[in-house]
């Protein structure tokens, strides 16, 4: 944290016209340290906390800790290994849609440094599922450069399909997911991008079933043919749906999946005070933090208890543990561009010691708690 606080000025005036750079340089470190295993490893021995008072099992997919990497990072299934070394419980790749895509014109992604926050309005910029299925499948075969943590596959629509067909959609995730289910240990369908038109309408009921529906039995054909479990599937959701039309998407994805990520970047910007704040585009970061605790507090008291909940939206050290009162684990991006490499330690090591602190054996005892106001509200 302190040496990433000496040179976080630099990176970001070197890249202050074009914040992408940036994450393209971010990309190619972590790809080399995925291929030099002793590099890898010590990164790891630093930032890797291994304990199972923080591992969880749901549907069969073990986390070994909370704190995962949100899609929006590795959108390509670029360099896993590596970024398993930074101490993440899990790794989400994408978005990826079935056709490859250069999304939309730079510079796309913007940094609001007083507020912690990013804008981006990417597009879904891929390439394309056959690519991304080629490269997971070439890291397949070399094992150190195969995560250990479970892997999630965020699935979302091409931009050229036209989102008024709903069949031509449906065929476009279903794609998309021949290729890419084999890896994947769960399964999102992402329908809250705010950068691709026409997409948060599949928020809505009735779409919302159709596509997931034809989801759903499509992976189960394919986990059949592979001999391999049927992945969870997960619908990530975005800020801008109120609560009543979240509730009721909220019944469909427990009709048909097995879980929810909430939630995706807002196109509002209550609360920006930064002259980027007037760029188009979908707004993350801590300025989100306590409307997703709000959202995760109000859909945490009627969801059935086995239907996941992975909290995304302004999740840093200092807040991490509210988000677990209502969540069973969590997502950042933003938080680690300016927070640094240590992150997820600093998350994790927070929620070990208040564990240790308080002699618990694991997480869910520390939620139960925390929910009975037992915790003083500082951290360690």
């Amino acid at each position: 944290m302190k040496t990433y606080n000496l040179i976080k000025p630099l990176i970001f005036r070197l890249t202050a016209k074009d914040a992408e750079i940036a994450h393209h340089w971010g990309i190619r470190y972590l790809e080399a340290v995925s291929k030099i295993n002793w590099l890898s490893g010590r990164i790891a021995q630093r930032h890797c906390v291994y304990d199972r008072r923080l591992e969880q099992t749901f549907h069969g997919v073990t986390f070994p800790n909370p704190v995962g990497l949100a899609a929006g990072f590795s959108k390509n299934g670029e360099a896993l290994a590596g970024i398993t070394a930074y101490g993440f419980g899990f790794i989400e790749v994408g978005t990826v849609p079935f056709l490859a895509q250069p999304g939309n014109p730079r510079p796309r992604l913007f940094r609001l440094p007083s507020e912690q926050s990013l804008i981006n309005r990417m597009g879904f910029n891929s390439q394309g599922a056959p690519a991304v299925s080629d490269r997971l499948s070439q890291l397949e075969t070399n094992q150190t450069e195969w995560p250990v943590i479970p892997i999630g596959i965020n699935l979302g629509k091409s931009k050229s399909v036209d989102d008024s067909d709903i069949n031509a959609v449906v065929a476009d995730y279903l794609s998309a997911q021949r290729l890419l289910q084999r890896y994947a240990d769960y399964l999102v369908v992402n329908v809250s991008s705010p950068n691709t038109p026409g997409l948060r309408s599949y928020q809505e009921p009735k779409k919302l079933s159709v596509l997931l529906n034809a989801v759903r039995e499509e992976s189960m054909v394919l986990a059949d043919k592979a001999g391999r479990p049927v992945p969870p599937l997960f619908v990530k959701f975005t800020f801008d749906i109120e609560p009543s039309a979240l509730d009721d998407a909220l019944s469909v994805v427990v009709e048909y999946g097995q879980g929810m990520i909430g939630f995706n970047t807002t196109v509002s910007r209550d609360g920006v005070t930064d002259p980027k704040g007037k760029e188009a585009g979908g707004l993350s970061g801590a300025l989100l933090a306590e409307r997703s605790l709000e959202l995760h507090c109000h859909i945490s008291r009627y969801l059935p208890k086995d239907f996941v909940r992975i909290a995304v939206g302004g999740v840093d050290p200092t807040n991490v543990r509210e988000f677990l009162k209502y969540a069973h684990l969590t997502q950042l991006l933003t938080s680690w561009v300016y927070w640094g490499p240590s992150v997820a330690l600093d998350c994790n090591q927070l929620l070990l010691w208040m564990l240790k602190r308080n002699r618990l054996s694991s997480l869910s005892q520390l939620v139960i708690l925390e929910k009975m106001g037992l915790f003083p509200a500082s951290g360690y």
